[in-house]
């Protein structure tokens, strides 16, 4: 148990006597008893006062006055004389507390007293048996935080003061949690189980504020939640009556009740309500100056609605003074009225005055409603808006009767919400646009892909632009009509959300013969109402004294050069930040991480990051990723720039492209290694694999083999069918090596002319001659015995050199050719 609950126990101990007790107990059991009630209400005579009190009010209808208990609990019921009496105990030990606190306790009450009744109603029309419950689970619902306002260490949060204490806010479960170390309803529940509530009773209290899921939960549940919804509409401390309206839609829609069902609810529990002030001696006038309860919901949406025109209207505070005369018109006959308005925009109020005879006409402004030239003076209604006086209404003297001033009172509610929507944001928004309207450079909204959204007047004068342009491209739309075809940086910008902004400026030649205008274009990024967009502002810069322009015409001159440099020209800033970079190569470079995009390659030793901007190491070769598996060999060359007086803020990295370089050199690499005509290895790379090979056979002492392989009949192939048969032969030749091969363990090589060689690699003699056979019979496959092979096969002997292998492998082949061809001999 927390200190806190522990404080909130003792506290209630010290709040409510042992009667408050005593009458919870029984008014919790299935049955009440009378002569238990009575003996309770016995131990408080000023307790048993007030339910006789009660009991004689006009609601209950007795035949006549109610002088005993008995007689009170035959009119009343034993149930409702004990719901009563904890009514009334409840209120008068509270509200004691709240008055050594100095707390105002009358607007809680009521909100409190209104939602037990609200309850009851309600679980009448969807759970009867349990009415009594309901009224008494409400009751006590918010018992946690009428105890904690009663502690001497208790701070109110802002909006829960006094009345407020027992509206729910935005936060406030949080603030709750921070504050209590657990939430209010949670809190209730707790204390009650002093109390000795039933479980389903703490569940309901727990639960009081789950508007969303009210319909979710059992009946007694469901009609706590709605009571504590329409407890908080009907008292509403903005003195706003739009919340009870909607609550009238939610028990037509949650309940299925008719309107004129919902009506009846409310005006009996007005009834109640009053009876129960009465019997405490309070009168609410004397409280709170709005009360909704004088009029009915049918008539509070009628104003509602007819306030709503308000929320419509545009062209100024003129238009709206109109509507307000014309509801005043149709509705009370008023045509003689003085109508203050305020203006957000401009802090200002405007006076208008109409008569019989003409309609609101200006009749003067100024910083103040009291020093406006009234003509009338009283009644006065004034406007309100969240926080502050927006209008004022002023009538003529003694032409309403009180039910009439009531119910201009109320329109002038409404009005005053509906007109807050206009003065405090529509009419903003309308100065806002004439003001976009009438400024001296273009503007444009654009989505991020870069199509127009809305442009001002000012663009559509400077682009020359007729029509509607939504949905079009905003770059082919507005420059390449001007004959500027697309820009880089352009489409680097919109390709990468990282860039938050463009700057640019354009020279546009006109018709004139030596005529152009120069037009600043900037772009930014924001998100608005949550999606991203772009805003493009076009400034006309013709009039830039000379010498900048030339500046201008130089720059673009520099980056049409360095646009058709094949090196790459970058800018960095100290971090390695892209801050520019050739027009060609911007789109993918712009805003990246130098060290990011590059990865250094040898000879480079060391970390490779921002510190070697300010001491470059010289030139250093990179590959600059340029996307998947996709990269750009590169040698980089670093400067420190000068920028303002200071030395090294910025870099310039030159990029020399090293692809045609890198082809070069692989294109040599492979000629050093590979015979041009066939792509097996070359003579040289041949002695060089097998020296390898003899060597490692020698390591390990597995065993490597040689064939030597001299083409049958070449020479008379190749004069009979031509050079170009020859040398396919031969091609053909080779992939029958590779073919016939181990793929990772065989080499095959060109040794010179018609004869080849193939070095094996971990090979026995019937697998080389397996291999050899093979390829026998694919030459007489391929050529039918016109061109055919004489190889010589050999396994390296113990300390026999490279040369010596291929020797006896030379001899054994010439022997194959001497004893017919097509054939292969193992060499001696």
């Amino acid at each position: 148990m927390t200190e806190f609950v522990k404080s909130l126990r003792q506290c209630l101990k010290l709040t409510f006597p042992p009667v408050m007790f005593q009458l919870l107990e029984e008014i919790l059991k299935p049955e009440v008893d009378f002569d238990n009630l009575a003996a309770i209400l016995a131990l408080d005579p000023i307790l048993t006062a007030t339910v006789l009190k009660m009991a004689n009010s006009p609601v209950y209808g007795p035949a006549g006055k109610v002088t005993d208990l008995r007689r009170a609990a035959t009119v009343l019921g034993t149930r409702e004389l004990l719901k009563l009496a904890v009514s009334i105990s409840f209120q008068k030990n509270l509200s004691d507390a709240f008055k050594k606190r100095r707390i105002d306790f009358f607007g809680v009450w009521r909100q409190t007293i209104w939602s037990a009744i609200a309850a009851e109603l309600l679980a009448q029309k969807s759970c009867p048996a349990q009415a009594g419950e309901a009224y008494i689970a409400a009751l006590m619902k918010d018992i946690s935080l009428l105890i904690a306002a009663c502690l001497p260490s208790y701070t109110p949060p802002a909006g829960a003061e006094g009345a407020g204490l027992l509206n729910y806010r935005p936060g406030q479960a949080e603030e709750e949690i921070a504050s209590f170390g657990e939430q209010h309803e949670v809190l209730s529940a707790e204390l009650l189980r002093e109390w000795d509530f039933p479980e389903h009773l703490r569940q309901a209290v727990i639960r009081h504020h789950d508007f969303e899921g009210a319909k979710d939960h059992d009946p007694l549940s469901t009609c706590i939640i709605l009571a504590t919804r329409w407890a908080e509409s009907e008292f509403s401390q903005a003195q706003n009556p739009s919340p009870l309206l909607q609550f009238k839609g939610v028990l037509t829609v949650k309940l299925g009740l008719l309107d004129l069902e919902v009506e009846e609810l409310r005006l009996a529990c007005i009834a109640r309500f009053g009876t129960i002030l009465g019997a405490l001696g309070l009168e609410e006038g004397k409280h709170y100056d709005t009360d909704y309860r004088r009029h009915s919901l049918a008539l509070l949406q009628e104003y509602y609605l007819l306030s709503q025109e308000l929320t419509q209207i545009s062209g100024g505070l003129e238009n709206a003074a109109k509507v307000i005369a014309r509801h005043l018109k149709w509705n009370w006959g008023l045509e003689n009225f003085d109508l203050a308005l305020w203006a957000a925009a401009s802090r200002d109020w405007t006076l208008f005055s109409a008569s019989k005879n003409s309609g609101p006409e200006l009749a003067g402004t100024g910083q103040h409603a009291a020093g406006l030239p009234w003509r009338r003076h009283q009644p006065r209604f004034i406007l309100n808006a969240t926080g502050r006086e927006i209008g004022e209404l002023r009538l003529e003297q003694n032409t309403l009767d009180q039910e009439r001033l009531e119910q201009i009172k109320l329109y002038v509610t409404f009005a005053g919400q509906a007109f807050e929507h206009y003065a405090l944001r529509q009419a903003v928004l309308e100065q806002k646009a004439e003001t976009l309207e009438d400024l001296p450079v273009g503007v444009a909204r654009l989505d991020t892909k870069g199509r127009i959204l809305e442009l001002n007047a000012q663009i559509k004068t400077l682009a020359a632009i007729k029509g509607d342009p939504a949905g079009q491209d905003a770059w082919k739309y507005i420059f390449e009509k001007q004959g500027i075809s697309r820009d880089v940086e352009w489409t680097a910008f919109l390709d990468n959300p990282e860039i938050p902004s463009l700057f640019k400026i354009f020279c546009l030649k006109k018709k004139k013969p030596d005529a152009e205008m120069c037009v600043y274009m900037s772009a930014h990024r924001r998100v608005w109402r949550g999606r991203s967009e772009i805003i493009m502002v076009l400034e006309d810069v013709t009039l830039v004294p000379t010498l900048e322009m030339q500046a201008i015409k130089q720059r673009d001159f520099l980056e049409r050069l360095m646009d058709s440099m094949r090196d790459l020209v970058m800018t960095v800033d100290a971090c390695g930040r892209v801050i520019y970079a050739s027009p060609t190569a911007s789109k993918g470079l712009l805003g990246r991480d130098l060290f990011v995009i590059c990865t250094p390659k040898p000879p480079f030793e060391g970390r490779f990051g921002p510190e070697l901007l300010a001491h470059p190491p010289g030139a250093i070769e990179v590959d600059l990723h340029t996307g998947p598996s996709k990269s750009i060999p590169l040698e980089l060359v670093i400067s420190p720039l000068s920028q303002q007086g200071v030395a090294g803020r910025n870099y310039l990295v030159v990029g020399r492209d090293l692809s045609a370089i890198r082809r070069l050199e692989e294109k040599l690499k492979r000629q050093a290694m590979f015979d041009g005509l066939t792509q097996l290895l070359n003579h040289f790379q041949f002695h060089v694999a097998l020296e390898r090979e003899v060597l490692r056979a020698r390591r390990t002492d597995r065993p490597v083999g040689l064939m030597f392989l001299d083409l049958d009949n070449f020479k008379r192939y190749n004069d009979a069918k031509g050079h170009q048969a020859g040398d396919e032969a031969l091609r053909k030749v080779a992939d029958i090596m590779r073919q016939n091969s181990r793929r990772g363990m065989d080499i095959p090589c060109r040794y010179g002319g018609d004869e080849f060689t193939i070095i094996f690699t971990e090979i026995g003699a019937p697998n080389l001659e397996e291999i050899a056979g093979r390829i026998i019979e694919t030459f007489a496959a391929h050529w039918s015995g016109y061109l055919g092979v004489s190889s010589g096969l050999a396994i390296v002997k113990p300390g026999e050199s490279p040369d010596q292998l291929i020797g006896r492998a030379d001899k054994a082949a010439y022997a194959a050719k001497t004893a017919g061809g097509n054939r292969f001999v193992w060499a001696e």
